[in-house]
């Protein structure tokens, strides 16, 4: 069995269900856990390693094998199984995705006393892979050559003290390598592969191998940095697709599906919950109140991409603040998802821009620029009106001009389009020029607070 990626309780509770539904059966005497997690609950990680640490070893023997690490939490895991096997550059304890606070270890450590009793080993080795504040020394017993990691607490109140010499100080902050768990007698030998520990143990046949799910093993692919990425890229292009083009192409349904992927795969994952899939809903809501019913606001614009941006990074990860120097290196890889989205939306922009008009099937869902001669046929034949004369009068637009729109310039209300940027409603313009009826006007600086000319 296998337990891959950070720890919540679906996974944990999935393992739980599985073993006991075979150990129910009686088919299992032999129970081995191939483990790379980084940890990420305490109380799910105590559940599954107190289950493992209750097997009776005469009927079911537990071997724990961490191929990549077993950080933090997960470690308690890998040390409830009654043996354990790890690779040389595999990593034992020390800070892993979720940074526990000092008072949640306090709490657990009646129960990490107890686990420790089940499985007669220091209840401050246990401590030592989920808190970097407890010291770890190596005792040995020159006559029986064995040996402990304990902290000078647990050692003063050992009975027979005495008999056990102190020797180095043992670092657990950045966790234990393989080769250095077996120096110090924490593994029973090391193995890189699974078929290592099939001859160790001597397993002639493969034997029932429980594995995910085709769902799981779909829901961890997606969940993959490389995947989220992925569809990330597409959810923001498809979406930039659909708002700059006129006609209805679909792109926002395979953007709605592609977000839709990302935040499953993530809270079924295990990095993402409510929380982000909230800000995200918040955020989108917010940019469309911005483009449909109060633009120009800003606010709303500005506030709803900032939680957008926020749902995403959180939901790629299982901190909000990195505190840790593991945090800190999983930090990129959470922003390069981001910046893939960004991307995304910044291809979709640039093709939309320079491409898509050239494009023979694009060309009748989207208006050309028109040429010089036709521009020119179009001035001669709108010079009807002359409206020069209101070149440099100021007024207020009626209607939001995007670009079109009306304005009151005086008494008069006319039809005006901006100079290419959107203006609302409300806004102090300026008559820039003017072509027969075609009056084009510029929204006025902000600084210049001079009143509208009135033309009564």
């Amino acid at each position: 069995m296998e337990l891959r990626g950070p720890i919540h309780a679906r996974s944990i509770n999935w393992i739980r269900r599985s073993l006991e539904d075979r150990l129910q059966e009686g088919q299992a005497n032999l129970l081995l856990l191939s483990i790379d997690s980084p940890g990420g609950s305490l109380s799910d990680s105590l559940s599954l390693a107190y289950f493992l640490a209750e097997l009776d070893p005469s009927r079911v023997r537990t071997v724990a094998h961490v191929t990549g690490e077993a950080r933090s939490d997960a470690a308690l895991i890998a040390l409830s199984c009654d043996r354990l096997v790890m690779s040389a550059d595999a990593v034992l304890g020390g800070l892993g995705t979720t940074d526990f606070s000092g008072e949640l270890v306090e709490d657990s450590h009646e129960n990490l006393q107890g686990l420790a009793d089940r499985k007669q080993i220091p209840w401050s080795l246990l401590a030592a892979m989920i808190d970097p504040d407890v010291r770890l020394r190596r005792y040995s017993r020159n006559e029986t050559n064995q040996s402990l990691l304990m902290n000078e607490e647990e050692f003063a109140v050992l009975e027979d003290r005495d008999r056990w010499q102190a020797g180095e100080p043992v670092e657990t902050l950045r966790g234990i390598r393989g080769r250095d768990a077996e120096t110090l007698g924490l593994v029973e030998f090391l193995a890189d592969d699974f078929a290592v520990v099939r001859q160790h143990y001597q397993l002639t046949d493969e034997g029932q191998v429980i594995e995910p799910t085709w769902a799981h093993l779909f829901i961890e692919r997606l969940a993959s940095p490389r995947f989220a990425a992925l569809l990330l890229f597409i959810a923001w292009f498809a979406l930039m697709f659909e708002f700059m083009t006129p006609a209805i192409t679909g792109a926002g349904f395979v953007s709605a599906v592609c977000f839709l992927l990302y935040f499953w795969s993530q809270f079924l994952h295990g990095t993402a919950g409510w929380l982000e899939i909230l800000l995200f809903v918040a955020g989108l809501t917010g940019v469309l109140l911005e483009v449909f019913v109060l633009p120009g606001v800003g606010i709303f614009g500005f506030g709803g991409g900032i939680l957008i941006l926020a749902s995403i990074v959180l939901a790629s990860q299982t901190f909000v603040i990195p505190r840790n120097q593991y945090q800190l290196e999983q930090l990129p890889q959470s922003l390069g998802v981001l910046i893939a989205g960004i991307t995304g939306a910044a291809v979709a922009l640039g093709l939309i821009r320079h491409m898509l008009p050239r494009a023979p099937f694009f060309r009748r869902l989207m208006l050309s620029a028109p040429d010089a001669q036709s521009s020119a046929d179009q001035s001669r034949r709108e010079a009807i009106v002359d409206f020069s004369y209101l070149v440099g009068r100021r007024g207020e637009s009626v209607t939001q001009l995007t670009p079109a729109g009306k304005a009151r310039i005086g008494e008069l209300v006319v039809n005006v389009i901006s100079e290419g940027n959107v203006i609302p409603r409300g806004k102090s313009i300026e008559v820039i020029e003017a072509l027969g009826n075609r009056i084009i006007v510029r929204d006025l600086d902000e600084q210049d607070n001079s009143p509208p000319v009135d033309l009564g």
